[in-house]
């Protein structure tokens, strides 16, 4: 069943099943945690919905739970830590909120991620380690946040699988990691606006890197 009514409030009593989608509602809702009893839900997209607060930290029935799309809602608060429970999850879009705080380590625990995407959202601190070890990511998006801090060195070999790079509009500092020629998949990055003292631009052509789609330094 695919519903693409008004979510449900959070006292309501509503059916659930394995698909299902709530988007593009024009009203002002609290995140529906009746959802939660959905122990089959598999996809999960409250995506422009205008839902407000926080995200409750009850989602670990969700077990099953493969893609979660929470994006340009006005969610506050912080990216909870329970997220790392939602083993099954191979696509989080998060980006347009208003999240706070750092990104959760516990995100390194969701080794099947392949889409990552928290932009313009106003996090903070820096890119953890546990991060560089979710090696089945094509798509990591972090801009217009307030991200500090340097890259990893090892970037390119433990996220060789990269297709798509933005980390522009945050705070992030040199050395660049060179070792990105060795994501021979990439093909859209985003450096801009950051605080590198080198140009990004010279690095990509001290390692003979021509031959991306999208760049933006």
């Amino acid at each position: 069943m695919i519903s693409t009514g008004r979510s449900p409030k959070s006292s309501a009593v509503s059916p659930c099943s394995e698909f299902s989608i709530y988007r593009n509602n024009a009203f002002f809702d609290p995140f529906p945690t009746n959802l939660t009893r959905c122990r089959a839900l598999e996809y999960l997209d409250l995506n422009t919905d205008s839902l407000v607060g926080e995200v409750p930290d009850k989602l670990t029935p969700l077990s099953k739970l493969d893609t979660l799309y929470l994006f340009e809602n006005n969610f506050t608060g912080p990216i909870l830590p329970s997220i790392g429970n939602l083993s099954s999850l191979t696509v989080i879009g998060l980006g347009r909120n208003g999240f706070q705080g750092r990104i959760p380590e516990e995100i390194g625990r969701l080794k099947n991620l392949t889409f990552l995407q928290v932009g313009d959202t106003n996090l903070t601190g820096e890119i953890l380690e546990s991060i560089y070890n979710l090696s089945l990511l094509t798509f990591i998006t972090f801009a217009g946040n307030q991200i500090h801090g340097t890259l990893l060195l090892q970037l390119g070999h433990l996220l060789s699988n990269l297709e798509t790079l933005y980390l522009g509009g945050n705070l992030l500092t040199s050395p660049f990691p060179n070792s990105l020629i060795n994501a021979s998949a990439l093909q859209n990055l985003d450096f801009a606006y950051n605080n590198f003292t080198e140009p990004v631009q010279s690095n990509l052509e001290k390692i003979g890197w021509s031959s991306l789609a999208e760049f933006e330094w």
